[in-house]
């Protein structure tokens, strides 16, 4: 194999995994609720869901 034809498959590949990823990020944000609340975000994820915070 050439390094043109490695390149041309190089980005083929890594235009499709960019495409599926966008595709799979879209469904599951409509399924799924991927934010969280903005009183958690106030609050920080550290508090919300582990109950501890990283800096003392």
């Amino acid at each position: 194999m050439n390094a043109g034809a490695e390149v041309v498959a190089v980005l083929a590949v890594s235009v499709y995994a960019a495409g599926m990823t966008f595709l799979i990020r879209r469904v599951v944000n409509a399924v799924l609720s991927v934010r969280v609340s903005p009183a958690e975000e106030l609050t920080g994820l550290d508090i919300s869901q582990h109950g501890e915070s990283l800096a003392a």
